[in-house]
C-alpha cells in the first residue's frame, strides 16, 4: 500500500490555527444572545427604547465580525502578547474612565 507524499498524518498544529477564530465567533454570537435576553432591563436602566438597544447590539456585532480578520492579521504581525497587552490596557483605561463619570448623560455616551 503506497501513500502520496504530504497526506500522511496531517499535522494537528495546522488545525489548531482555526481554534482562535472559532472561539471568537462563539464569543460574538454568545454576546449577542446574552444582550438580547436583557433588552427590557437595559432599556429601562438607560432610559431608552428597546429599539435603540437592539440597534446598538446589532452595530456591536457587525463591528466585531468585521474587525475579526483584520485584527487577527495584526496579531500575527505584532505578536499575541503585544496585542493582548495593548487590548487589556485599553480596556482598563476605558473601564476606569467610564466608572468615574458623574452624570447620567455622560455615562450613556461613554458606554456607547
Amino acid at each position: 500500500m503506497s501513500t502520496r507524499a504530504g497526506t500522511q498524518g496531517t499535522p494537528p498544529a495546522r488545525w489548531l490555527l482555526l481554534l482562535p477564530l472559532a472561539l471568537a465567533q462563539f464569543i460574538c454570537s454568545f454576546a449577542g444572545s446574552n444582550m438580547n435576553v436583557m433588552l427590557n432591563d437595559m432599556s429601562h436602566d438607560l432610559d431608552t427604547t428597546v429599539q435603540g438597544i437592539q440597534i446598538s447590539i446589532t452595530l456591536f456585532l457587525l463591528v466585531m465580525a468585521a474587525l475579526m480578520i483584520p485584527f487577527g492579521k495584526l496579531t500575527v504581525q505584532l505578536g499575541r502578547k503585544t496585542c493582548f497587552v495593548l487590548a487589556a490596557s485599553g480596556l482598563s483605561i476605558c473601564t476606569f474612565l467610564a466608572s468615574h463619570q458623574t452624570s447620567r448623560p455622560r455615562q450613556r455616551r461613554s458606554r456607547g
